[in-house]
């Protein structure tokens, strides 16, 4: 785990057998008492808590025995937890006050038991001897305020700053503080949290606007609120019944208090919300700026601190080289810095010479990712859980896991580039829209495949049609020379007279076998297939369910071998082999047909005197044979198309709908995005793009048809003035296509192109546009997705927006920036985001972190004190240089969190402006 800080469940009342409210047995021996905090403390791990106060009324004689439990506590397997993973066990006190409240008084986790009579003592209670079963009786301690028990406490240099008091503010009773007349003491009170018995939902309206700091007449006070179990049952039937999740990096008074002074994001009663994707680590071989290089983050806000050139943006650089980031790609057209060629220069000049790998470790709801990545050859390795590093790629890796990174200065440089700003836009919908993307391209390939089917099934059907009716025109020139011939006997005439049955049995015949051939290959290749069935499947693991799936899957290859079996029996009755009683007239027929066929030729070679006439008889007869034999197999492949029109108007209606779907996420996406930003930016969103891309497509498909540009142009302006510009477009799109499939000889009418014709385009035009426009060309024209192009607006004042770009620096960023904080998202990488910023929007930022990092990680390295401290940093890593003074190498130097008083130091040490936000701190809450 990383050194920053992290929730835990807590229960801070917790009693124990000494309490005199207690209920159920009172250990009194040492054995007892060690065996109940043995139970103590496993009933906490069974209800998941993190971390306990041990309360007892003014005693805290048992604090010992569970202290020591949780010092023994061991895992499954019998061996002793590691310090971060046992309990928590905070020492406690309950106090009632003549103010007249109770509070509760908690101390550092390691408070030194030797100091617990002293501050019995210092409270005026006087302690009762450990052995005794029961603590002292309970008696109004002479306190009439809690800054007269915060004053006696500050006396004692060893108490001082290792406690934190906490008033009762449950909701009634005579025990709590928020009471008619209390408003004075509670205003003047020097607490920053309280607590209440059992749940928060249950204070009423009134009194959750006191503890808001929403009531004027209480002072506009404003405290964190610990729900708490007032645990006190042998049975633990209680115990963290109303747990809170308290945020910390060490256990302590000082913890807890800057958990009150940041309550919105370190305290909470209900389980926090915490990002479901992270960088859990990076490490780094070796590197000649940094050396070897191990550093934990934490899951929702890592801050990188240090003077310049001390290697904090460096780190950044590293991780996103890691993950694959692609950087901005400058153009010649604007002023973008080349951050391509910086990190290329980075790696080969501080990893590559070492050959050094960099490792991060990245976690995508609760599974482990860890990308390694080799400088020598920039080869990429992924493992996800417990598998085995695979080779794999750029595009697989900003896939699985993504991230958003930025470039010092760079969330300025956004605005002037449209394709930065359009990425900024799309990155939260960006699973959807390469889903949408993926399928214009399988849409693309699978109407160029029907188009063709399309024409594959109009020149069948010509080609049939053609044959066809040649054809008809053979056997009638066959039966006009079969009836000019003279001078044939009766018999032959006959002979002759049947030729056409005869040859038209026998294609009928050729036509039966040919359906028989084809069910035994269509059976042929299911058997094929079922062989592979079923297939080879990792088996799914066991659980309470397992014997039922094991059932599926046993009657699922029984029913495939039966239909195997089946099949195999079925191409068995049509194999060649296999067809008795068929092939016994089949033999028949061809014996009956051959028979006659001599007579047939006899009975032509009889007429001597009609020799050429044979001749081309012959001809005539082989020509129909083959005719016949090509008509078939054209109905066959006819048949095998099926109606590929009626899919390719499906294909084109799915062609259509996908251009709504990504115009329906853009929208949503813009609107989310103008919400995220407070108002500060406007999107709209136009099909098409800017008019003269769509002038340009259409100028090269009717390129050579002499359609002048003004004209396109026209064409251009009338479907952009259409209200559904999408439906405009694309009927535009099919008039097209209607021209490229124009046949002048079939139909010497030109196709009817009402929007092309409407924009004062001849048919002299359309007739040259349909001789050059091919099918092809037609395709890649139409298959080209329409571009759906957003504009972006700055609102300047209320209900007026400029132009984007014309914004300032500072005010682009700041949009930018609190639209990316305000958003779920993958981990966020910033570099300096203050460089962007207006000095005076920084603080608002630093509000805007606290919420933004329940929802996603954010991971910035920055010289500004404010996004450190008031943004709350929840870990802090401290660079510096190597030796003082040498900015050739740079190393880590702290890290902790800032409720640690070693952070605190560095932080005022090396950043600039760090005590006085600290200072800041105080004063915005009071403290």
């Amino acid at each position: 785990m990383d050194r920053g800080a992290h929730f835990f469940r807590c229960d801070l009342q917790v009693h124990t057998p000494r309490d005199h409210a207690w209920k159920g047995s009172v250990p009194v021996s040492d054995a007892e008492r060690r065996a109940y905090a043995d139970a103590l403390v496993a009933a906490c791990r069974q209800k998941q808590l993190d971390a306990i106060a041990i309360t007892d009324h003014h005693d805290m004689a048992f604090i010992p025995y569970v202290r020591a439990a949780a010092l023994e506590e061991r895992d499954s397997n019998g061996a002793l937890l590691p310090a971060d993973k046992r309990l928590v066990v905070f020492p406690g006190v309950e106090l009632t006050l003549a103010v007249p409240c109770q509070a509760l008084l908690i101390f550092d986790a390691d408070f030194p038991e030797e100091l617990f009579e002293l501050v019995l003592t210092t409270l005026t209670i006087t302690p009762e001897p450990p052995s005794s079963p029961k603590g002292p009786q309970v008696e109004p301690l002479p306190f009439n305020s809690l800054s007269e028990v915060v004053a006696v406490l500050d006396k004692q240099s060893h108490i001082r700053g290792r406690y934190i008091l906490l008033p009762n503010v449950t909701d009634s009773g005579t025990k709590t503080l928020l009471r008619k007349g209390m408003a004075p003491k509670y205003a003047s009170m020097p607490c920053v949290g309280g607590y209440v018995d059992g749940e928060i939902m249950k204070l009423g309206e009134g009194n959750r606007r006191i503890l808001e700091g929403l009531d004027r007449s209480w002072g506009n006070k404003a405290i964190a609120v610990f729900q708490t179990s007032d645990s006190r049952r042998e049975d633990h039937q209680d115990l963290g019944r109303a747990p809170t999740w308290i945020k910390w990096a060490v256990p302590t008074a000082e913890a807890l208090r800057q958990a009150c002074l940041a309550r919105q994001t370190r305290v909470s009663v209900r389980e926090p919300f915490l990002p479901s994707a992270y960088i859990r680590s990076v490490s780094i071989s070796n590197s000649r700026f940094l050396g070897p290089l191990n550093l934990e983050l934490n899951p929702q806000y890592s801050a990188f601190i240090g003077g310049r050139g001390t290697g904090k943006s460096t780190v950044l650089e590293y991780v996103r080289w890691a993950l694959c980031d692609q950087p901005v790609s400058p153009s010649e057209s604007d002023e973008v810095p080349d951050y391509a060629s910086r990190r290329e220069s980075l790696i080969s000049k501080t990893l590559r010479p070492l050959n050094s790998v960099v490792e991060v470790r990245f976690v995508a709801n609760g599974v482990e990712h860890v990308v390694r990545r080799d400088s020598a050859d920039g080869r990429v390795f992924l493992k996800i859980g417990s598998g085995e590093f695979k080779l794999s790629s750029d595009t697989e890796i900003r896939r699985l896991l993504p991230i958003q990174a930025y470039s010092q200065k760079q969330l300025s440089s956004v605005a002037v580039r449209v394709d930065e700003l359009t990425r900024f836009l799309e990155a939260p919908g960006k699973a959807e829209l390469d889903a949408i993307d993926q399928r214009f391209n399988q849409l693309a390939a699978q109407i160029r495949e029907l188009h063709a089917a399309r024409l594959q099934q109009r020149l069948l059907g010509r080609t049939i049609s053609e044959k066809l009716r040649e054809l008809e025109s053979l056997r009638q020139q066959a039966e006009a020379i079969r009836a000019a011939l003279t001078g044939l006997n009766a018999s032959d005439q006959a002979v002759i007279a049947q030729i056409g049955s005869y040859q038209a049995a026998n294609e009928y015949v050729n036509r039966i076998l040919g359906d028989i051939d084809e069910v035994s290959d269509v059976l042929g290749q299911l058997e094929e297939k079922l062989r592979t069935l079923p297939r080879p499947r990792e088996q799914p693991p066991e659980f309470q369910e397992s014997p039922l799936i094991q059932a599926i899957e046993t009657e699922a290859t029984t029913l495939l071998s039966a239909l195997r079996e089946k099949v195999t029996e079925w191409r068995q009755h049509v194999a060649p082999g296999e067809r008795a009683a068929l092939s016994t007239r089949v033999a028949e027929w061809n014996t009956a047909y051959n028979e006659f066929m001599v007579k047939y030729e006899a009975a032509k070679n009889a007429s001597q005197s009609h020799e050429s006439r044979l001749a081309e008889l012959s001809t005539i007869e082989g020509r129909i044979s083959e005719l016949a034999t090509a008509v078939d197999r054209a109905q066959r492949e006819l048949e095998l198309l099926g109606d590929p029109q009626a899919r390719y108007e499906a294909s084109w209606q799915e062609w259509k709908d996908l251009h709504r779907d990504r115009l329906e996420v853009l929208e949503r996406l813009a609107a989310n995005l103008a919400g995220l930003s407070g108002g500060l930016i406007r999107v709209s969103l136009i099909a098409g793009g800017d008019q003269s891309e769509l002038v340009n497509r259409l100028k090269l498909v009717t390129q050579g048809s002499g359609i002048h540009t003004s004209r396109l142009e026209d064409l251009v302006k009338a479907v952009a003035a259409e209200s559904d510009i999408l439906e405009a477009w694309f009927s535009l799109v099919h008039e097209l296509e209607n021209v490229a499939l124009w046949d002048p000889l079939a139909t010497p009418e030109a196709p009817a192109c009402p929007a092309i014709v409407g924009v004062g385009i001849g048919e002299a035009q359309i007739r040259r546009l349909g001789e050059r426009l091919t099918a092809d060309r037609w395709l890649d024209f139409a298959l080209q997705p329409l571009r759906i192009v957003p504009v972006f607006e700055f609102r300047a004042k209320e209900n007026e927006y400029i132009p984007f770009a014309d914004a300032s620096a500072g005010q682009q960023a700041t949009a930018l920036i609190r639209a990316l904080l305000s958003q779920e998202g993958p981990p966020l990488l910033i570099d300096q985001p203050e460089d962007d910023l207006d000095n005076q929007v920084v603080l608002e930022v630093a509000g805007d972190i606290w919420k933004a990092k329940t929802r996603r990680q954010l991971i910035f390295a920055s010289h500004n004190a404010n996004l450190v401290v008031n943004g709350d940093a929840d870990l802090v890593v401290a660079f510096g240089y190597r030796v003082a003074g040498d900015a050739s190498g740079g190393r880590i130097v702290a890290e902790g969190a800032i409720d640690v008083p070693e952070t605190n130091d560095v932080i005022k040490r090396i950043m600039e402006g760090g005590e006085e936000a600290f200072k800041m701190r105080q004063a915005k809450y009071g403290f």
